[in-house]
């Protein structure tokens, strides 16, 4: 049987199964057999639903290329049938040979096919002189010679077909044809190249090569001009492509906007021996590239970033030039030891706006300058000496290899009195030998010594003179004491040492020789000049009226329970063993009192301590009483005496 279109193993239609998982109401792609659904013409489709053939346009639409679309929300296991049926149609032209129809979609409108034509030939030995020659073969003969075709115009080939083709042998080497509008110069033979020659003060040269083993690359024997008639006058070195001579000019790299548009600079063929350096644009994020040594070099990307040495300027904060270097890389201002050389910030085109901010190298006197708002605010001169907002003092700071002056009198060293110390100083300079004022005045410094941190101050002394330092106030760096009015360790227990001492566990320790350390004032009111809290629970105060002190503790209603008014207060006080003694520490002295133990058991709440305790290092950790918790006591027992009094004398 014959088939257009087709062939039997291929059928004439396609059928593709689609099982619904539920709620489709368009199917393309693969079908349950993994083939992909694919037509040309939607009106040669058919739709089958579960056996039930559908209805175009109504029940379904093929408006979507390879797609059914429109269909009502399938149910789970629906099994749609999609058939596709193929077109066809009649081949049409000439034929020359054998004609074999193998495959695909074919019509056929009129079909020729012409064999060989044979005729009668005519030899004239003479010459012959026709006004017009028609000739109804395919071929002028010449057994031997040349054949010259001598005429007082032109000649003009008038090739109906549009080639004109050169042979040797039957071989084809050579053609000349019409495309379109165009004019098609060839070589017939496989590889050949096409070759343009001429003769140069007598010398026969090939001045243009196409190169057809490489796809007509072309080799040009010289200098190239494009728009420019005279390329090899121009520099040596740099002549042999010269594009356009006045006016506007350029080269254009026309790339598709995925690929890269590049000049090469090479110095061979292999390896990168063919990218040494580039100038490439890669259209695909628009960034330009220049190359050196076959490694990128610089960076512009689309957004106008400068990335030397980085390209991924958009990873920075500030993006807009990123420069990457390694160890010990970095940039150079290359100046006179004559000139200035700036790096300037600027918000405008006129006046400071020009250099609202700037660093600066001034070479005539090796200093740096550092200007905020259009002015210099910071300068750091030959000797290393910095000036905030004003030009550092030239004094005689031999040691001090880091020093800052502020105003007139504030200076910060480094290495101050030679010792590796950090200091900030108020009209002070060390001089190598000695600290002196840089101004008539007092001094003041601040510095840091091995983790300490040290005020010292002195009285008013001359410009250039000794100034004689006091240590006022100094904070530890082992432990973190502070000290005021002392250089080291206050005991809490005693000691003579005049000053103050704070712990950075919350303790506090003052010492005053004659007179008090501590004074406590309350201004405008009564009240409380001291509050005292366990934990966060407020348990007692000190509070002062305008001639009187109390002494506070916690006694409310409200934070008591179980009150009892009848305990038996006498038989408790009789207990008591009031005695006098004197204290070791003062001899001479007796006095009235208790011994602590010997209340604990009576009187607990007014105990403090152990008897007989001692800390981790076999230190006594003396017991304390409080007596004023002993008078809840003393006046219960006087109530119960005036009971047994009032009773005695009723009777």
């Amino acid at each position: 049987m014959a088939y257009l279109g087709r062939t039997p193993s291929q059928a004439v239609r396609s059928r593709y199964y689609f099982t619904a998982s539920g709620g489709e109401t368009s199917l393309s792609g693969n079908d349950s057999s993994g083939n992909t659904l694919t037509f040309t013409d939607g009106n040669y489709v058919d739709v089958n639903l579960n056996g039930v053939t559908l209805v175009a346009g109504s029940d379904y639409n093929t408006t979507t290329a390879n797609t059914i679309g429109g269909l009502a929300a399938l149910t789970a296991s629906d099994v749609v049938e999609i058939v596709v049926y193929d077109t066809f149609s009649v081949f049409g032209g000439n034929v020359l040979g054998d004609f074999t129809v193998s495959n695909g979609t074919t019509t056929v409108a009129a079909l020729t096919a012409t064999g060989a034509i044979s005729g009668t030939s005519a030899d004239f030995d003479g010459g012959v002189t026709i006004d017009n020659i028609t000739i109804d073969g395919t071929e002028i003969d010449l057994s031997s010679g040349d054949l010259t075709i001598d005429v007082a115009g032109d000649i003009i080939l008038d090739a109906d077909g549009g080639d004109v083709n050169f042979k040797d042998g039957g071989v084809l080497y050579g053609f000349m044809a019409k495309s379109n509008d165009n004019l098609l110069l060839g070589n017939g033979i496989q590889d050949g190249d096409v070759l343009i020659r001429g003769n140069d003060g007598g010398s026969n040269i090939t001045a243009l090569t196409l190169d057809m083993s490489d796809a007509g690359t072309a080799i040009f024997n010289n200098n190239v001009g494009i728009s420019n008639s005279s390329p090899s006058s121009q520099t040596a070195g740099a002549q042999n492509l010269v594009v356009g001579t006045s006016g506007a000019t350029g080269i254009t790299i026309a790339s598709s906007n995925n690929n890269n548009g590049s000049i090469f600079f090479a110095d061979g063929t292999s390896g990168n021996e063919g990218y040494r350096g580039y100038l490439q644009y890669a259209h695909t994020n628009d960034a330009l590239v220049v190359g050196t040594s076959a490694t990128e070099r610089l960076r512009i990307d689309g957004s106008g970033n400068v990335g030397i040495g980085n390209s991924s300027m958009s990873s920075y904060y500030s993006d807009r030039f990123v420069l990457g270097v390694g160890d010990e890389d970095g940039m150079t201002i290359a100046g006179s030891s004559t000139h200035q050389n700036y790096i300037m910030f600027a918000d405008g085109t006129s006046g400071d706006a020009r250099y609202k901010g700037y660093i600066a190298y001034d070479h005539n006197v090796d200093t740096m300058k550092l200007a905020t708002n259009g002015a210099t605010r910071l300068q750091i001169d030959s000797a290393g000496r910095a000036g905030l907002g004003v030009t550092p003092a030239a004094v005689a700071d031999s040691t001090g290899v880091a020093s800052l002056q502020a105003g007139g009198t504030f200076l910060i060293h480094y290495d101050i009195d030679g010792s590796g110390t950090t200091s900030l100083s108020n009209n002070l300079y060390f001089n190598g030998t000695a600290n002196k004022a840089l101004f008539y005045g007092s001094t003041s410094q601040y510095y840091q010594n091995g983790g300490a941190h040290i005020w010292r101050s002195s009285g008013v002394t001359g410009a250039g003179s000794t100034a004689t330092l006091t240590e006022r106030m100094r904070i530890e760096g082992s432990a973190g004491h502070v000290y005021i009015g002392h250089t080291s360790g206050l005991n809490f227990g005693g000691g003579t040492t005049a000053g103050i001492t704070f712990d950075p566990n919350g303790a506090l320790v003052a010492s005053r020789s004659g007179d008090s350390p501590l004074y406590l004032q309350r201004s405008s009111s009564d009240g409380n000049i001291a509050s005292f809290y366990k934990d966060t629970a407020f348990v007692g105060s000190i509070s002062v009226t305008s001639s009187a002190t109390a002494f506070n503790t916690s006694s409310d209603y409200r934070l008591k329970e179980n009150v009892d008014y009848t305990w038996d207060a006498t038989t408790r006080l009789k207990q008591l063993k009031p005695a006098r003694f004197n204290f070791i520490a003062e001899a001479d002295t007796t006095v009235d009192g208790f011994l602590a133990h010997e209340v604990s058991s009576i009187v607990p709440e007014a105990i403090t301590g152990t008897k007989d305790a001692v800390d981790a290092d076999g230190n006594p950790e003396y017991q304390g009483i409080d007596q004023s918790k002993l008078v809840p006591l003393l006046v219960k027992t006087i109530l119960e005496l005036e009971a047994r009094i009032t009773a005695l004398e009723g009777n």
